[in-house]
């Protein structure tokens, strides 16, 4: 036998070795890949529920006491003009719209 041929069996053996090797960790990453994305989509619809509730308790919590607040969902409601004032106010008082929160996609 020669070295030439030793070497190239030699070779081709280590060749065969990775192959097999690499076979078999892309098999667990595939199973792995799956089981993440799995949670992944069961963590995306808990968002989404969580969300929506939060834009709630936000808009509720931070809002002006005068301001009556939607759901997200709704369009933003606008305060009632407030009174006219004397005229020695230097600029008139404007009430704030409460804009609902908007919400993250879920893909």
């Amino acid at each position: 036998m020669s070295i030439r041929l030793g070497l190239s069996l030699g070779l081709s053996l280590a060749t065969l070795m990775l192959a097999v090797a690499t076979a078999g960790v892309q098999s667990h990453n595939r199973s792995e890949a799956a089981r993440l994305d799995e949670q992944l989509s069961t963590i995306k619809l808990i968002e989404a529920v969580n969300d929506e509730r939060s834009a709630e308790i936000v808009a509720r919590d931070y809002a002006p006491p005068h301001v009556q607040v939607l759901k997200p969902a709704s369009k933003p409601v606008q305060a009632a003009a407030p009174k006219k004032q004397a005229k020695t106010a230097a600029k008139p008082v404007v009430a704030p719209v409460v804009a609902p929160v908007a919400k993250r996609g879920v893909l």
